[in-house]
């Protein structure tokens, strides 16, 4: 198991001047752009009563929407309903599109980069959040798995928390299961991810030397960094 390693990023804020939260994310050559708008009216037929509607568009980087696009748009609208406390804005709509400037749709690091667009673009909105993620990439039987971790969790932030409460946000394997290279067997069992995903027990030196917590919360701040170079913080 091995961590994306912290080289070639680059993150802008305000890449869009009509939406309310917008984002440039370019990670090793995954480049992509999000934009947040509203919450905005809805026709009656859509709208839902007890909470905002989330829709989430998917632009290629070349060629026609596809089906990778579809299932991508289905994933960030379930995380994006999870992030935002949508029933603060029933009836209404909340519109986010992503562009894919390098990279597909169905890559990992891909995905990364969109998701760590999203919680930067949301950060900057003023939307209320349940929680604020940051994307990293790990490699388990030679094959990227994206997971979201929720950095605002009790123990990352330095609070007291018990072990069995969860880190992990979401999480996008790709278009197929990760399989071992010697018995064409699945690479990982469940229990196997759990363990790798379990967040330690111990101080705090091991959980900054942890390849994926550690790395989720220099993510978060870089997110931080940007927040406070457009919106200063003043004393």
């Amino acid at each position: 198991m091995s961590s994306d390693k912290p080289v070639d990023l680059y993150v802008e804020l305000n890449s869009d001047c009509n939406a309310i939260g917008s984002t440039v994310w370019d990670y090793s050559g995954h480049h992509v752009t999000f934009s947040v708008y509203g919450p905005d009216e809805v026709k009656s037929q859509d709208e839902l009563t007890h909470r905002a509607r989330v829709d989430i568009l998917v632009l290629p980087s070349v060629g026609q929407h596809t089906l990778k696009e579809t299932e991508l748009e289905a994933f960030l609208t379930s995380v994006v309903e999870r992030l935002v406390d949508v029933k603060a804005f029933p009836r209404t709509k909340i519109s986010g599109r992503l562009c894919i400037l390098s990279g597909d749709a169905s890559h990992p690091q891909t995905v990364a980069a969109a998701l760590n667009a999203i919680s930067l673009s949301l950060l900057q909105s003023g939307l209320p959040l349940r929680a604020t993620i940051s994307a990293v990439c790990l490699e388990l039987e030679s094959k990227l798995i994206t997971v979201a971790v929720d950095v605002t969790h009790p123990k990352l932030s330095g609070s007291q928390a018990l072990d069995h409460f969860p880190a992990v946000f979401a999480i996008f394997t790709g278009s197929s299961a990760p399989m071992s290279h010697t018995t064409g067997e699945p690479g990982f069992t469940f229990l196997n991810l759990l363990n790798i995903l379990a967040l330690p027990a111990g101080s705090a030196s091991e959980l900054a030397a942890h390849p994926l917590y550690s790395r989720a919360l220099d993510l978060a701040n870089v997110m931080v960094t940007q927040l406070g170079t457009v919106h200063p913080i003043r004393s």
